[in-house]
């Protein structure tokens, strides 16, 4: 595992976050190659004159609905005459079994998942294993806009992405005096959210947003309004 040009990793169980380099030294071998494809779930029954329809799209709106991916990390780590059985158990002790957030250096997106160590291999230099994710098909990242409002007739704004957010908390920072309603719109459903001065949290469980999604923010007063929310990707 000498000579190895890696890129890290931040890995947090229980509020506790380690780094993949600076706290462990682990070589992560196939950092381009670790992220598996979304598995989707599938509930097809078949209906007379030989139809068959698949009821977790029905439920989902048309859409397909992905419950899980694999991650599968590729480690090493070199020390001399390490007690490798040892090591691993502190591992395992730490990680097997339990719900980890999982986050790249240079990347603001998150995974979430089940972790388990996995293949392990040792010599009396090296111990090779693999850090096996059970995750989450979607990863997330806090995203953030800031509007103005108007009074007359404001034109609904796109939200300009693709990604979708589900039973996400929305903060919303606005100065003391400002009151609107923020109208959210996504393929033809509308949720309409009052707003009031002061930073607020709205809890919005069914909010969603996609490539289709417009917003129109209406206020007494061209005063900008940021809001933040949790966004997911496939």
């Amino acid at each position: 595992m000498s000579n190895v040009i890696t890129d890290g990793f931040n890995i947090t169980v229980n509020g506790v976050t380690k780094n993949s380099l600076t706290d462990y030294g682990w070589a992560l071998e196939n950092r381009f190659d670790c992220i598996g494809q979304p598995v989707k779930q599938s509930s097809v029954v078949s209906v007379p004159f030989g139809k068959t329809y698949d009821l977790a799209n029905a439920l989902n709106g048309g859409e397909p609905y992905f419950v899980s991916r694999p991650i599968t990390l590729k480690l090493g780590i070199k020390k001399e005459n390490e007690n490798w059985r040892d090591y691993i158990s502190d591992l395992r002790n730490t990680y097997e079994g339990r719900a980890v957030t999982l986050q790249f250096d240079n990347d603001s997106w998150t995974w979430s998942g089940t972790a388990y160590i996995q293949n392990v291999e040792s010599t009396r230099q090296d111990c090779r294993f693999d850090l096996f994710i059970d995750a989450d098909a979607y990863k997330y990242k806090v995203m953030t806009r800031t509007m103005h409002g108007t009074y007359v007739n404001p034109t609904a704004k796109p939200l300009n992405t693709d990604l979708a957010i589900y039973g996400t908390q929305i903060l919303f920072n606005a100065p003391n005096t400002f009151s609107g309603t923020l109208n959210w719109n996504y393929n033809g459903t509308a949720k309409t959210l009052s707003l009031s001065g002061g930073y607020s949290d709205y809890a919005v469980p069914d909010l969603i947003a996609g490539a289709s999604t417009n917003i129109r923010l209406t206020s007494a007063s061209f005063m900008g309004v940021s809001f933040e929310y949790d966004a997911r990707s496939l």
